[in-house]
């Protein structure tokens, strides 16, 4: 046992053949939005999560409970031995101890995964085909054959009737040449390192098996889902799984054709407004849905798909004539204010999960027009939140531009949306300068003029707190005032950063009120 180790590394002795490590369960500073840097999200709640289940197995455990892994990450072999050499002398400790009680050692990785579907990635470095592993450029597969066969597929079958989704290497194989999952593969067998040689004879050996646990929000947060995923990791990976029967994937269900499409509204009677999208995001298929429930409190749900799909966990929107449907069933996070969106981490940490019921559908109030240009029409369902149910009867858009977007894809811009009745709105999006071209529609007939923005901005450079639209030749200006506020950072192409605001707003034109939607993006100044 090393000496000493860091006050934030937490170890429990545990009598089981199982091994737990949660490398990134610690926290980092707040972030300062005027001097923006890529700083990676720690994994919330893999910490605790983590001791739950080694109470549960009795098992050992390393835990990283206050470490962020900005400063030291103990998931990255490159980092560990050149500034926590420690916890590789821990980790060979600790797994020979098990040893001297048991042949065969079984590592669990805890990880989080930053989506809000009930889904866990399993990562061994390969990935999946018809049933058989297979290890992806130079990785090596850190589980034998006989155990992913056994225990992992005992797992995948806990977590199926429990109402969570497996899936292998998805998004993180573990298959880099620096993740710690490589260091417990017999990958490095010739390294210099003895540590590091030692590992991989143990699995070169079949005496050591390694699994990362990529879990989605709803599984590390407090509640049911969590409570059901150590359920079935325990069942799994004790001393019970030994019968278990052998893993049968269902069938997948069936997935229309993937027509992206974004929408958005606010319902000034239900005090509500929402913003969603489903689209390609590189080589997967990504979903947003943003509520702002009043005020600044918001919920929003993220997911992720591989491949081409029309549905991203509980979120589906469906082409329905010249119209669309939107469903969605499933978790969202719950905040306060979202303006803690300007450090995603702290957002993260002060959100609750909460469940979310909605159906909408969505009626254009003209005939198809360009697939590029938003869309005006009259959104009508129900949203059903907690203990409140909100009757959705309100006009908005049907909006391309709001697809999701992966990095580099973000834009400085400015855009407002506004509808005053189902036959009177107006869209305008102007990204590089203060002019651009505006959609009105008027007694339900649209055109096109040319439009200038003027803004107004509150306590600093970034925050609007008023707009002012003049549209063409008319000398009545358009007005708007935000709502609510949501700040997030996002990166541009040149590699600046800019800061992005946006809501729900009020507008006004000639006496008339309208309601809609709000976007300002500024470039961060040095």
């Amino acid at each position: 046992m090393p000496r000493a180790l860091p006050s934030w590394c937490c170890i429990r002795s545990g009598h089981c053949d199982v091994l737990l490590i949660a490398p990134h369960g610690g926290r980092r500073p707040s972030t300062d939005a005027a001097f923006p840097r890529v700083r990676k999200v720690n994994d919330l709640y893999t910490a605790e999560l983590t001791l739950d289940l080694a109470a549960k197995l009795d098992a050992t455990a390393i835990v990283n409970g206050g470490c962020d892994r900005n400063e030291i990450d103990l998931n990255r072999i490159g980092q560990i031995t050149r500034r926590a050499p420690w916890f590789l002398d821990l980790l060979v400790e600790r797994i020979a101890a098990l040893r001297a009680h048991h042949r065969e050692i079984q590592v669990l990785v805890v990880h989080g995964w930053n989506i809000g579907q009930p889904k866990c990635d399993l990562g061994v470095g390969g990935t999946e085909i018809a049933g058989t592993l297979h290890p992806l450029g130079e990785a090596s597969l850190s589980v034998a054959p006989g155990y992913w066969a056994g225990r992992v597929a005992a797992f995948r079958a806990a977590c199926a009737g429990a109402g969570i989704t497996t899936v292998v290497g998805e998004r993180y194989p573990a298959a880099h040449r620096s993740n710690l999952l490589q260091a417990l593969s017999p990958r490095f067998v010739d390294h210099a390192d003895p540590r590091l040689r030692q590992l991989a004879e143990w699995a070169r050996g079949g005496h050591l098996n390694a699994v990362q646990l990529e879990l989605g929000i709803p599984l590390r947060w407090p509640g049911r889902l969590r409570e059901a995923l150590v359920g079935a990791a325990a069942a799994a990976f004790g001393s019970a799984a030994d019968s278990a029967p052998p893993w049968r994937p269902g069938k997948s269900p069936g997935h229309a054709p993937l027509t992206p499409l974004g929408f958005h509204f606010h319902d000034a009677g239900e005090n509500l407004t929402l913003f969603t999208s489903i689209g390609r995001l590189g080589v997967t298929t990504g979903g947003r849905l943003l509520l702002f429930l009043g005020g600044q409190e918001i919920a929003l749900f993220t997911g992720e798909e591989a491949g081409e799909r029309s549905r991203v966990g509980g979120l589906e929107l469906l082409a329905d004539g010249d119209g669309a449907r939107l469903h969605f069933r499933g978790h969202v996070t719950r905040l306060s204010d979202a303006g803690l969106y300007l450090d995603l981490e702290a957002a993260l940490a002060a959100s609750a999960l909460t469940e979310i019921e909605l159906r909408l559908h969505f009626e254009p109030s003209s005939g198809r027009g360009r697939e590029a240009a938003p869309r005006p029409g009259r959104f009508t369902g129900t949203i059903g939140i907690g203990n409140r149910l909100a009757t959705i009867a309100a006009n908005g858009f049907l909006d391309p531009a709001l697809l999701v977007r992966g990095p580099g894809r973000h834009e400085a811009r400015t855009h407002l949306a506004a509808s005053f009745d189902e036959n009177t709105c107006l869209s305008i999006r102007c990204a590089g300068g203060e002019t651009a071209n505006a959609l009105v529609v008027t007694n339900g007939v649209g055109s096109t003029t040319r439009a200038r923005i003027e803004v107004e901005t509150d306590a600093d450079a970034y925050t609007p707190r008023a707009f002012l639209l003049r549209l063409g030749d008319d000398p009545t200006p358009v007005r708007a005032w935000p709502l609510a506020r949501m700040p997030i950072v996002r990166p541009l192409d040149d590699g600046t950063h800019a800061r992005i605001t946006f809501g729900p707003a009020r507008f006004e034109r000639a006496g008339r009120i309208g309601w809609g939607v709000y976007e300002y993006g500024r470039r961060i100044g040095p």
